[in-house]
């Protein structure tokens, strides 16, 4: 995983405000959610979560797309 100093918050600024849990925030809330964020790139076919994984955060996609899925009792994909 390579992450990316935030050098581009506007970009980051909209892509936060379009989740709909954060697009109500006042502009000085907004700013410090930005603040918090940072960009990452994962190549395709990368896992980025497992269930049972602690979560250290909320992933938001900017680009990309991203397969969510469960193992069935018998070790088939289950899309989600």
């Amino acid at each position: 995983m390579s992450q990316q100093p935030h050098n581009n918050t506007t970009d980051q600024n909209m892509c936060v405000s379009l989740v709909p849990l954060f697009n109500y925030l006042e502009t000085e809330q907004m700013k410090h959610v930005v603040g918090l964020t940072r960009n990452t790139s994962h190549p395709r076919g990368k896992i980025i979560y497992n269930e049972g994984d602690c979560s250290e955060g909320l992933y938001i996609l900017h680009k990309g797309r991203i397969k969510v899925y469960r193992l069935s009792e018998n070790g088939k994909e289950q899309l989600v």
